[in-house]
């Protein structure tokens, strides 16, 4: 059970050892991130060569949508969110910060990723220095949001 204390106003909260990934700080975070946008990009890349068509592609970076969807809600066990980061709060605060993108009926967190991936597949048109660049600000901004700093 997580324990928090607080010294000289300074939180901080104490896990049991064990083997569960951490995604309550920002690092931890923007490193799943990066990790999703990679898997995605390549799984995209059939595609853009022309080697398989979007009804192969589409279903892979939807099944990775979920997958990491149910990290981020807190469903899969090798992971823990911090206590502020609970399923409930952060799947509202999804909605209300990608409301075109992620609906009432939508799982927050696969909706969230969908639209990651959307907006990695936008950058196709973009060189590799622009590219960086750009994906480099919506993962850090994303990861800040995510832990609760923005």
């Amino acid at each position: 059970m997580a324990r928090m204390t607080s010294s000289e106003g300074n939180l901080t909260v104490d896990f049991p050892e064990d083997d569960k990934h951490y995604l309550g700080s920002v690092p931890a975070m923007r490193g799943l991130l990066e990790e999703y946008v990679r898997r995605v990009m390549t799984a995209y890349d059939p595609f853009l060569q022309g080697r398989e068509d979007g009804d192969v592609v589409i279903p892979k970076i939807e099944a990775m949508a979920r997958e990491y969807g149910d990290i981020l809600m807190g469903r899969k066990a090798h992971y823990r969110l911090a206590p502020w980061q609970s399923p409930h709060r952060l799947g509202a605060r999804l909605r209300a910060w990608y409301q075109e993108e992620i609906n009432q009926e939508d799982d927050p967190g696969e909706g969230y990723f969908r639209s990651l991936a959307a907006q990695a597949m936008a950058t196709k048109e973009m060189t590799d220095e622009e590219v960086g660049q750009e994906l480099g600000e919506i993962l850090q901004d994303n990861a800040e949001r995510m832990v609760g700093l923005a």
